[in-house]
């Protein structure tokens, strides 16, 4: 579990640079859930265009951004690592487990698109992960938002400069 939480605070800057790719570079971006409220997003790149060089020096001129998202995730993680630290303690582990895995997969998806990937990769290793934790983590399979494939497609034939035949 601990070495979850360490995952989690390794994708600190992984996550800002997803969350900045998403972005277009300082466009203006309606906020849904304000549809009157207008946000300038500033990214090192434009959406689906990997640079990490450009990443490097965006996130080295903004170290706020990744200090900011380490503290958030050890903010949130905390009350669920101590509380799996307590189980082990109060020898409680085996009672607890199928409720600190609801509540892993809880802080997974609460933390964001890269833990998410990250939790989606622990669920299919269980050498990584206990092995409650890791099927706890398999819902995060089957949560994915379906896309269309053409668009799927174009960002591969983008990506790689190929042509891909129907």
């Amino acid at each position: 579990i601990v070495c979850v939480y360490m995952l989690l605070l390794a994708s600190t800057a992984a996550h800002s640079s997803f969350v900045a790719q998403s972005a277009h570079l300082t466009q203006h971006h309606r906020v849904a859930s304000a549809p009157s409220c207008t946000a300038v997003l500033d990214a090192p790149y434009r959406e689906a265009e990997y640079d990490p060089e450009a990443a490097d020096r965006f996130f080295r001129a903004r170290p706020l951004v990744a200090l900011r998202r380490a503290a958030e995730i050890a903010f949130l993680s905390a009350g669920f690592v101590g509380k799996v630290l307590a189980d082990k303690q109060l020898g409680r582990e085996e009672a607890m487990v199928d409720r600190r895995s609801e509540e892993l997969l809880q802080l997974v998806t609460r933390l964001g698109v890269t833990a998410i990937k990250v939790g989606q990769v622990l669920s299919i290793r269980p050498d990584l992960l206990p092995a409650p934790y890791a099927k706890g983590l398999e819902k995060l399979q089957d949560s994915v938002q379906p896309f269309p494939a053409a668009l799927g497609r174009e960002i591969i034939e983008r990506e790689l400069s190929i042509r891909i035949e129907d």
